[in-house]
């Protein structure tokens, strides 16, 4: 086996406790190349209130350095106001240049679209190669044309300056190269098979939250933002009423629509049926998870949701809508189940289904759980460490197949 180089890597981009998947993402990345001997830093935002939980430390990484921000951006398929661009630009140069001057990186890594103007300027005027990771909603923001389009070009003209782009999925690389960026080097998002995996439902967590025992629990994990459409899980609730056994409902994430959430719940008498708990720590995921037995991601976008396979992973039956990054990783009947997107009707009588037939759930969620074993950490990282070692080579060809246009 031919050895890789040692790479110093300075990463900007969000990591935890910021609550999008691309920090998780961010995170699992840079604490990969650090057990592989790589040098890894980090520029990355963190707001009052979670510096003063202590969340400073939670990534596990050494050399993390944070920049102040107002609050955690957490819908980057809409631009941010611009004097949050402006004063994140400002701290992260100053972190940037001092990095730079301490020890110069042999590559910057973009954590995601909305960092590429960003370390597009900061990385040029040094000459540092760069990769950027696109992390997808900024780009399904783009494309639904919920993103400013001045931001957006400029966005996209970041990205194309970087000597490699990865995504996450194949549908988001044809996406990204159709708007001009590429070619698009795709390395799947990863799950932790070692903390992700089948296990027994906690009496005690379901007791906490005050489930029934003996409810067939239906679980929703997101950031709670607009894309999400978490509202359609009220809906296809309503719809379906009463059953036997009972359903309950448990909403996992705060965001932006968990009040609105809350208030539609109320307005349709259903607040003995749902259950929210708010943001929990990564680490604290599989409990929640292995508590469902139904997980339903109604999302109208999503570029490799890492909550498919997490759930996945641990054995549950998946109901998604029917998006292009579910086809990627749901084989509808045999991995999870999907619906047309937005349609609350036939997500309801599709949870009927699997509250009816425990056999299929349970069928669905021991192949759900082997197709999850080819999303492992050590392909993912190796990924990212073949396409780091040649952007740094700054002429030399990546050593991995972009996706066709």
């Amino acid at each position: 086996m031919t050895a890789v180089r040692t790479l110093d890597v300075l990463y900007v981009g969000t990591l935890p406790p910021h609550q999008g998947g691309s920090a998780l993402t961010g995170v699992q990345l840079l604490a990969g190349l650090e057990r592989r001997g790589h040098r890894v830093r980090a520029i990355a935002p963190i707001t009052a209130a979670a510096a003063g939980e202590g969340s400073r430390g939670r990534t596990g990484l050494t050399g993390v350095r944070r920049y102040r921000v107002s609050h955690f951006e957490t819908s980057p398929d809409v631009a941010p106001a611009p004097e949050y661009q402006q004063a994140e630009f400002d701290q992260v140069e100053g972190l940037f240049e001092e990095a730079v001057a301490a020890r110069r990186p042999d590559v910057v890594v973009s954590g995601g679209e909305s960092f590429a103007v960003t370390v597009s300027e900061l990385a040029t005027r040094h000459d540092l190669p760069r990769l950027q990771r696109a992390a997808g909603a900024t780009t399904a923001g783009i494309l639904r044309g919920t993103y400013d389009v001045g931001a957006a070009a400029r966005v996209l003209e970041g990205m194309r300056t970087a000597e490699a782009v990865v995504a996450p999925a194949r549908h988001l690389a044809a996406a990204l190269e159709q708007l001009g960026v590429g070619p698009v080097h795709v390395v799947r998002n990863p799950v932790d098979l070692t903390v992700f995996a089948p296990r027994p439902a906690s009496d005690q967590l379901r007791r906490s939250i005050g489930i029934a025992a003996g409810a067939v629990v239906v679980a929703h994990v997101s950031n709670l933002k607009p894309l999400k459409r978490a509202h359609d899980l009220v809906t296809a609730a309503h719809l379906i009423g009463d059953t036997v056994p009972p359903l309950a409902f448990l909403v996992l994430g705060s965001g932006s629509e968990q009040q609105r959430l809350r208030r539609s719940v109320a307005d349709l008498e259903l607040a003995r049926r749902f259950h929210f708990v708010d943001w929990v720590d990564h680490e604290q995921v599989p409990a929640y998870l292995n508590l469902a037995d139904i997980v339903v991601m109604p999302s109208e976008a999503e570029a490799q949701a890492r909550v498919y396979l997490e759930t996945q992973a641990c054995g549950r039956a998946l109901v998604a809508s029917d998006i292009p990054a579910a086809r990627e990783v749901v084989e509808d009947g045999e991995t999870g189940l999907l619906f047309p997107v937005g349609d609350a009707g036939r997500l309801a009588e599709t949870i009927e289904r699997l509250v009816r037939d425990t056999r299929l759930r349970t069928e669905i969620g021991r192949r759900a759980a082997r197709h999850a074993a080819e999303h492992g950490l050590t392909e993912t990282i190796s990924g990212y460490e073949r396409i780091l070692v040649s952007a740094s080579s700054r002429g030399s060809s990546v050593q991995m197949s972009p996706v066709p246009s």
